[in-house]
């Protein structure tokens, strides 16, 4: 495995000159392979240095790529239902406190904002005339 993804980095090193995002993405993700990162280092250093490191790794045996490709898949796909899980409990957050909102009703408005907001103001109206007199 480890001498066909190095082909297939050796097949890229045209794209690679152009600076394509693709090719330096599957450098990345083919070097930590390669490497045996305990999870993805989403690092795009040069391209030549690159390559040069999965040249040197070319002869790792096909058992080391595949333990270190099953490791990376599961830190990626723990990642990725990590990322899914909050997304849901941010949008699950921002239905709740529209719902609360809309319950609010004018009296609940009027006794629970209104008097931090007319602080607010009285102090920056306050602060307005400080600088204005200063000036």
């Amino acid at each position: 495995y480890a001498s066909l993804l190095c082909n297939a980095c050796e097949k890229d090193t045209t794209t690679v000159t152009t600076g394509f995002c693709k090719t330096r993405v599957f450098f990345s993700v083919v070097r930590d392979l390669l490497e045996g990162a305990s999870k993805p280092v989403y690092d795009y250093p040069d391209s030549q240095e690159s390559l040069n490191a999965i040249r040197e790794r070319r002869s790792l045996s096909d058992d080391v790529v595949l333990k270190s490709l099953d490791h990376l898949t599961s830190i990626v796909t723990r990642k990725v239902s990590l990322i899914g899980s909050k997304i849901l409990l941010i949008e699950n957050s921002r239905i709740r406190l529209l719902e609360d909102l809309t319950r609010l009703s004018v009296f609940d408005y009027r006794s629970y904002i209104l008097r931090p907001l007319k602080e607010f103001l009285l102090e920056k109206i306050v602060e307005m005339e400080s600088k204005a007199t200063i000036a």
